[in-house]
Formats: structure tokens, C-alpha cells, sequence
């Protein structure tokens, strides 16, 4: 009770109320068959505000591509539901931070037409404590659709809590939950909010028709800047990650997008906002995370340890803060973790009777840590933080692969304690080793077939896009090396291509040069390959094309004298060589 009255006080002296009617909210879409969609309309509002209750109905606009309204229809919502989690989760609702949720639902149809269909809902008006918007208090908020009916398409559902309050000067992060039903590729980025609506016309039945117009930010915030400070809030525009260490306490709204693409075309932009409250936190707060790691969501995994990395936004850089063995009962309990941001891993022991049928896992259930849930003082439930470890196939080859792993660009330097995920041809993973001190690691029991290994690195954003892969129809030693960006298989002899019947001839003279060289690329079929040359360092300091079977002259005469790599690339796959320029 002390820590609840603490608190209070510390949000109650700062009046951080939202006060005025909607705080956010987004507009969404589902196809339905024979032109019928299923328009689906989101609002927040302020549990404490002195404003109206929520619209009953609503007025949402259709309107064709020239503006001309096609449509009003007048929406009742579904109810009223008072958003709430864990009540020891002050750190998402402060004592009087309070917000509600209705949805408006409508059946209609949208017959084909050219350009296709805006669909929109206005309202007035923005509380006048936020502090990043110009003249919040006399603007609303306009949520808007487009729907393409030439593509029958779903728009992305948004589903998850927002992050309605967090601490200043502390680290956050949130990833907001997207999900398309159709399967489309989602890329996310930060968005102006769009106004609409005013003290004059509060709440616009029929709305006005589009284009609509963006808000303008108050000085010094911006869309690069909507927190303001040094550390800016930032979005991951692949996993939608908000990251961000606000400086200043206040009320301040948040908008972002979601674009839709399909067979590499965007068909669609989707826009949310909300708004939230930068609050004090409790003095010296500490955390504690817990949990439990599963064998198929209920069996103990018998033998394993789990790790918690921290990540440093201001060097963008995670540690390894923590790790401990599991205990009874695969448990595991981490005690007065500090605010921030942590990600959590569950290892298992290689004595572990499941060595080789489940992965090593971050919470929720993912391989690599740049797709991992994060845990931060926004996520501080007393509820444990179970760990169910991915299952992979069991295969009973005869086939050995192993190898050594060192750093590129520094002779034979082994690197340690690297975590490889062998996967098969089609990319679905299978096993999992961590090198040894010597840098070496071995996989049993394969099959003969094509292999691609992944890797798991902390710090870094490896292309696991473009991974080695090895043909594997006898036992195979392998030595690979790790870039800044990838991992590279050097073969020394010839490396196999997309096309298996194909073998890569790489001739390279003179070796050492002075000033020029031949690269000679030979296949069985004329190719365009591309080159890059790159210093030790993994940094590309040339690059060009050129066609095999031909040789080709390159000059490196404005290059430093030393050791380089010469990469050549082939539908996403790699070949090296070495090529030493002399001062004479």
C-alpha cells in the first residue's frame, strides 16, 4: 500500500489526467465475399474526462476516390470495455490514468469501382495537456481506410495493448501486435496523427471527405522526435519495435503506420495512434522475472540454464546481465532487475535428454534474439514468464558436419561461444550447437541433402536471409567466417551454386599486385555475377560486375597496400578469395 500511496503522489503532483474525450483509436477492414466487407472502427477515450461518452452511433463516411461522399452510415458500438492488466502494473496504469475501449462493427458492400473506397470517422477534440501537438485542445482525430476492391483484400488486424504510460529517463520498449489474415509482408513507421473534426464542428456527421490533413507538431518535437531528448523514439519497420528513454515528463500522442505489401507492391498504409503518459517512477524500483521452461507447453525441461541480456539503447548494444541453472521443476527466478529492457533465453544442457529434439529459446518461443519479446518495466507482472521450447524433427543419418568458426579479417581467431542453427534446404531449422573456446562445432546424425546455417549473435543484425549452404552427401569439415553482417563459407576449392550442377572456378592473378589483377570466374554457364572487394574489416572499398568465362582486368590502384577479400556474389550466395596488394 505504501509503494501504490508513493506513487500517486508522484503522478497526482504533475495533474497527468487525459481530461478531454478521445485519446486514440485506428479504423480497420475484412473482406467478406461477394463484395461485402466488414468495416471495423476503434476508439480510446479517458475514463475520467469531463467530455462526451463515446459516439452512440457513430457517422462513418464512404467515399469514392473523387471525395464525393457514396455513403453515411450511422454505427452503434458493441459496448464499453475498461481496459485494465495486472493491477501491480503501475507502470502501464498509474492510479489515475484510466482508458476505455469500444469498437463500431458494420457489414457493407463495396461494389468495384476505379480507385476504390475511403471510409472515415472524425471526432473533437485532443486533450489540451499534450504537449507535443500544436493546439491539441481545438482538434480531433480522423481515423481513415482506403479499400482496393479490385483486390479483395483484409486489412492488418490490430490487436495488443498500447504502452499508456511509461517512466522518464528510463529505457522502453514496445512492439506493437499486427496480423494480416492474408498472409501480406508488414512494414512499420512512425506517422503524423491526422487531425479532423473541431470545437466548431465537433463531431462531423458525414465526416469530411479526403484528403485528410496531418497535425503539426509543436517545437522542438517532431515525427523523428515525438518524445523529445536524445535518445528519440524509434520503429523497427520490420518487427514494429518502439524503443525510446523519454526525458520530459507529460502527455504526449503517438501515431504510427502499417504498410501493407504484396508480391513486393504496397497495396495498403493503416494508421493507429494513442496517447500516453511520461510519469516519474517509484525511487530505486527493482523487478523480479520468473518462469518456468516447458517440453511440448506443460513437461519441466529436466537439464538447461536460462540468460537474460539487457540492451543499452544508448549504444544500442545488449550484455548478458544475468544466467542461472534451472531449477526444480525447470524454474527459474531473477531478482531486483532494474528498469530497462531484457530479453530472455532458455539453453539446453547438452547432457539434456531433449538435446537434440527442442532449440535453445527466447521468450515467447522464437530462434533469434532480434525477434524476441522484450521484458521492461512496462511488462512487470507477477505472472511467470513461461519459456516453450521449439521442437525440431528428429533424423537418423549417418552424416557428419562440423567446422570451425573464426573472425574475417583476423587471421585464425576462433570464435567462441557462437550460437549456429543448422537448417534444411528449406529453411526450417533442425539443430542447434554453440562453438567451443577452439571455435568448433559438430553436427551428427544428418542425412545427405543441401543444409543452411543460421546464426544467433548478440549485437548483431546478421542476414540470416542469405545464409551458407552446404551440400552435404559424405562427412564434411567446413571452415567458416564471421562478418559484420553475415556469415561466409570458404571453400577451399570450389563452391557449389544455386544451381547444383554448376561449379564456381575462381582464378586470381597476379596474387600478390601492385596495382591491377585478373579475376577469372568460370561455370558451365555464362553468368552475371557481381564482385565486391572488401579490407579486413569487412568493409566493401570496391564493387562491380562482370561475366563469367571472361576475364576481366580490376584495378585496386587507389587502394592501400595490404590484405583484401575478393567476394563474389550468385543469387544470394557467396564465394572469397584472398589477394594481397604490395607497394611495388
Amino acid at each position: 500500500m505504501k509503494y501504490f500511496f508513493f506513487l500517486s503522489i508522484c503522478v497526482f503532483q504533475f495533474q497527468f489526467a487525459f481530461a478531454t474525450h478521445i485519446i486514440g483509436g485506428s479504423m480497420s477492414y475484412s473482406y467478406a465475399g461477394n463484395d461485402n466487407y466488414l468495416i471495423q472502427l476503434e476508439v480510446l477515450r479517458d475514463c475520467a474526462s469531463a467530455g462526451a461518452d463515446f459516439d452512440n452511433p457513430a457517422s462513418i463516411g464512404i467515399f469514392d476516390t473523387d471525395g464525393n461522399l457514396v455513403r453515411q452510415l450511422f454505427v452503434t458500438h458493441s459496448g464499453i470495455d475498461l481496459i485494465s492488466t495486472d493491477p501491480t502494473n503501475i507502470c502501464i496504469f498509474p492510479p489515475n490514468v484510466c482508458v476505455e475501449r469500444t469498437y463500431y462493427q458494420v457489414s457493407t458492400s463495396l461494389p468495384f469501382i476505379e480507385g476504390g473506397y475511403t471510409i472515415s470517422y472524425q471526432r473533437c477534440c485532443r486533450s489540451h495537456q499534450i504537449v507535443n501537438l500544436a493546439d491539441p485542445g481545438n482538434n480531433g482525430m480522423t481515423f481513415h481506410t482506403h479499400i482496393d476492391t479490385d483486390l479483395h483484400n483484409s486489412s492488418p488486424l490490430f490487436v495488443g495493448e498500447f504502452p499508456y504510460a511509461v517512466y522518464v529517463n528510463t529505457p522502453f520498449s514496445y512492439r506493437v501486435s499486427t496480423i494480416d489474415p492474408d498472409g501480406d509482408s508488414l512494414a512499420y513507421v512512425l506517422s503524423v496523427p491526422f487531425f479532423g473534426g473541431d470545437l466548431i464542428n465537433i463531431q462531423p456527421q458525414p465526416p469530411a471527405p479526403p484528403p485528410y490533413m496531418q497535425g503539426s507538431f509543436k517545437s522542438p518535437y517532431s515525427v523523428e522526435n515525438m518524445l523529445g531528448g536524445d535518445y528519440p523514439l524509434t520503429m523497427n519497420p520490420v518487427t514494429g519495435e518502439m524503443t525510446a528513454i523519454p526525458s520530459t515528463t507529460g502527455i504526449f500522442q503517438i501515431a504510427y503506420a502499417v504498410k501493407e505489401f504484396r508480391n513486393g507492391e504496397l497495396i495498403g498504409t493503416y494508421y493507429r495512434e494513442f496517447a500516453f503518459v511520461v510519469t516519474y517512477p517509484f525511487p530505486d524500483i527493482k523487478y523480479n522475472v520468473r518462469g518456468s521452461v516447458l517440453i511440448n507447453d506443460s513437461i519441466p525441461l529436466d537439464l538447461g540454464k536460462v540468460q537474460i541480456f539487457q540492451r543499452d539503447i544508448t549504444t544500442d548494444s545488449l550484455y548478458l546481465y544475468n544466467e542461472q541453472s534451472i531449477g526444480s521443476g525447470a524454474t527459474y527466478s531473477f531478482q531486483n532487475i532494474p528498469a530497462g529492457i531484457f530479453y530472455i533465453k532458455a539453453v539446453i544442457d547438452t547432457a539434456s535428454t531433449y538435446m537434440d529434439q527442442y532449440l535453445p529459446t527466447y521468450y515467447t518461443s522464437v530462434y533469434f534474439w532480434y525477434n524476441a519479446m522484450t521484458i521492461n518495466q512496462c511488462d512487470t507482472s507477477p505472472f511467470s514468464r513461461d519459456i516453450h521450447l521449439i521442437n525440431v524433427d528428429s533424423f537418423d543419418g549417418i552424416h557428419i558436419l562440423d567446422g570451425t568458426v573464426n573472425f574475417a579479417g583476423r587471421g585464425l581467431t576462433p570464435v567462441p561461444g557462437l550460437n549456429l542453427l543448422l537448417a534444411g534446404e528449406d529453411g526450417k531449422i533442425i539443430r542447434a550447437r554453440t562453438t567451443d573456446d577452439d571455435g568448433y562445432f559438430k553436427f551428427e546424425h544428418l542425412p545427405q541433402g543441401e543444409y543452411q546455417l543460421f546464426v544467433d549473435l548478440i549485437n548483431s543484425l546478421i542476414d540470416n536471409h542469405h545464409p551458407p549452404r552446404i551440400e552435404l552427401n559424405k562427412n564434411r569439415t567446413v571452415e567458416v567466417y564471421l562478418y559484420k553482417d553475415s556469415l561466409s563459407l570458404q571453400e577451399p576449392t570450389s563452391i557449389a551454386l544455386i544451381d547444383k550442377k554448376d561449379v564456381l572456378q575462381i582464378n586470381l592473378y597476379p596474387n600478390p599486385t601492385s596495382d591491377k589483377f585478373v579475376l577469372d570466374v568460370n561455370i558451365q554457364k555464362d553468368k552475371l555475377v557481381s564482385y565486391e572487394i572488401l579490407d579486413m574489416n569487412g568493409h566493401m572499398m570496391q564493387s562491380g560486375k562482370m561475366q563469367t568465362n571472361l576475364a576481366e582486368q580490376i584495378s585496386i590502384a587507389d587502394l592501400a597496400t595490404g590484405v583484401y577479400i575478393i567476394k563474389i556474389k550468385e543469387d544470394g550466395l557467396y564465394a572469397f578469395r584472398k589477394i594481397v596488394k604490395n607497394k611495388y
